[in-house]
């Protein structure tokens, strides 16, 4: 008797962004803001962020 075992891994897709500077809670001056952070997604996966 012969048992076989097939397991297929989903892929996660989901896009994530970290936000690394301002930190939070830190006061801005009104004006110009420039946002920093971190992406997870890669040459398949392309991540645009819009503020």
């Amino acid at each position: 008797m012969t048992n076989s075992v097939f397991v297929q891994a989903q892929q996660d897709n989901t896009i994530g962004v970290k936000i690394i500077s301002p930190i939070t809670g830190q006061q801005v001056p009104v004006g110009e803001l420039t946002i920093s952070g971190t992406s997870t997604d890669n040459s398949t996966t392309d991540c645009t962020v819009y503020a």
